[in-house]
């Protein structure tokens, strides 16, 4: 019976370990992530720099 009450016990405490683990993950910052507002910023950068280009191929060609 003590053994059926320890397994029930693990289980049970099995999802408050995982969340406990993501939490702490996420608050040492070893996801290493960028904020939305970073990513929506570098591909603006990068979509303008395109356009530069295409336009300079474009002048270069006439």
């Amino acid at each position: 019976m003590a053994t059926q009450w320890l397994i029930g016990f693990v289980l049970l405490s099995l999802p408050l370990l995982v969340g406990v683990g993501m939490v702490v993950f996420m608050m040492s910052g070893k996801g290493n992530s960028k904020t939305t507002d970073e990513i929506l910023e570098l591909r603006k950068e990068r979509r303008l720099k395109e356009e530069i280009q295409a336009e300079d191929l474009e002048q270069k060609s006439r």
